[in-house]
């Protein structure tokens, strides 16, 4: 009877603890086709919003093309067309902004990186201004307007109109491609820190620019400061 007492106690023991199976749920990660996880930045409001970047992306979209379409409209009938192409480059210009940095700094790629409204209140200003002035150019000279005393070129645009729309394609070309070339070096904000990832960029448009202007003034520096040095030692 003792012999059997131990057992007794542990068949008990083992029926009161006893509970019944109960499968854990797995985690959502562990399903093979389960749904990546995503940044909060990603969702609306945050800096990265999919909703903002997606809603910005169509009003940019949607604007180029009617800014293009009334363009080719007015041209060259009426002087107006500026208008519209104007809002037609800004168009262009802003989403290459975005489209730039989310190819070749993907990490920066924010709402911000449009900047519609991250330049500040004088950029809006300059480009209402620009527009307004060729709206009272039109109104007070339809014709006469943006200097007559040059000729068409090929019988259809002002030479000075010829040169602005050179000069824009080649500075937005520049532009878009020294940002592509700094890759993740470059973002809209000022770095004043070096942050991991960034390199010392020693090839294309910027460092070329950057030699052609610097370089002089290094130069004219350095032999100031020498030529004073010298006169300092002599006196």
């Amino acid at each position: 009877m003792a012999s059997e007492a131990p057992h007794q106690d542990a068949a008990t023991t083992e029926t009161t603890n006893w509970k019944p199976h109960r499968p854990t749920t797995p985690s959502l990660n562990s399903f093979p086709n389960s749904p990546p996880s995503l940044d909060p930045s990603n969702y609306p409001h945050g800096k990265k919003s999919l909703s903002g970047i997606s809603l910005r992306a169509f009003l940019i979209g949607t604007t180029l093309g009617l800014s293009l379409s009334l363009t080719i409209f007015l041209f060259p009938t009426y002087y107006l067309w500026r208008v519209p192409f104007f809002l037609a480059s800004l168009c262009l210009f802003h989403f290459l902004e975005y489209y730039v940095t989310a190819e070749y700094n993907t990490r920066y790629a924010s709402i911000s990186a449009f900047l519609l409204s991250s330049n500040g209140w004088a950029y809006n200003v300059a480009h209402s201004s620009a527009i307004l002035e060729c709206l009272v150019s039109y109104y007070f000279w339809p014709r006469d307007s943006y200097f007559s005393w040059t000729g068409p070129v090929f019988g259809v645009i002002k030479l000075q109109v010829l040169l602005g729309l050179v000069m824009m394609a080649i500075g937005q070309a520049t532009r878009t491609l020294a940002m592509a070339q700094a890759g993740s070096n470059f973002n809209h904000t000022v770095q004043v820190e070096r942050k991991d990832g960034h390199i010392l960029v020693t090839h294309g448009l910027d460092v070329h620019a950057l030699n052609s202007v610097a370089r002089p003034q290094h130069r004219s520096v350095v032999s100031n400061t020498a030529q004073l040095k010298r006169h300092s030692h002599e006196k």
